[in-house]
């Protein structure tokens, strides 16, 4: 897909209808876009301002890459950390585990659905405390020393 056609495919989005976009953008004429959409305009700084003023990733816009909305692309980064996160909190707490796993299936190496940080908790003790929830959640305790 051109820029065009993701330009086209934003404005419809946002907009409902390309008449409406142009309308938006300082009134213009319902066919203001065209050039854009044909390719044989390359939209300026002051319309990609707009564009992102409207809630469009530029990112997505230029180069098809992530989502196309801002706050999606957000949250998509947002998921991507999180699950960075928990996977690297699993590998710098296991060895720490150890003791309080005998006899926990193996499944529970598995990523915990929920990673909770907490300084002072006496029933964890120097451990850490994993604990399933009769909905199948997995809720991972990581006790912290300061």
């Amino acid at each position: 897909m051109k820029i065009g056609e993701r330009m086209k495919t934003f404005l419809l989005h946002r907009f409902g209808t390309i008449t409406n976009a142009a309308k938006a953008y300082e009134n213009k004429a319902s066919n203001y876009f065209q050039p854009y959409f044909k390719n044989t305009s390359v939209p300026g700084g002051e319309l990609l301002n707009r564009f992102a003023e409207w809630g469009c990733n530029l990112n997505w816009l230029m180069s098809g890459e992530g989502a196309m909305l801002i706050q999606d692309e957000k949250a998509r980064i947002e998921q991507e950390y999180t699950k960075q996160a928990r996977l690297l909190t699993m590998q710098s707490i296991q060895p720490n585990a150890a003791p309080v796993r005998t006899g926990i299936s193996p499944a529970m190496d598995n990523p915990p659905d929920e990673v909770i940080i907490v300084k002072d908790i006496r029933i964890l003790n120097e451990f850490t405390v994993m604990v399933v929830a009769l909905d199948g959640k997995r809720t991972l305790y990581v006790k912290i020393n300061e």
